[in-house]
């Protein structure tokens, strides 16, 4: 399984075709399954927050890459987009 097909995978474990069509409460309960059980919550960074394991200092590092991280993608000019 790749992990395009986990989230799909996850949603036919998780809401079966027969309660896709259920009352809203059953339909979130199943959402919120889905959510928590998704890989992302399970990375380790989220797991070191989780358990307060990131000093001020660590944490101003994470956050200081944010910047560094989105220059990296390519940003088309205005001009580009006229004929």
């Amino acid at each position: 399984m790749t992990v395009i097909d986990t989230p799909h995978q996850l949603a036919r474990d998780v809401m079966p075709a027969a309660s896709c069509g259920g009352p809203v409460e059953s339909r979130l309960a199943a959402l919120r399954e889905l959510q928590a059980r998704h890989p992302l919550w399970g990375c380790r960074l989220l797991a070191g927050f989780a358990r307060g394991a990131f000093s001020r200092g660590d944490l101003r590092y994470i956050f200081s890459q944010y910047p560094l991280y989105t220059s990296s993608f390519t940003r088309a000019e205005p001009d580009q987009y006229s004929g």
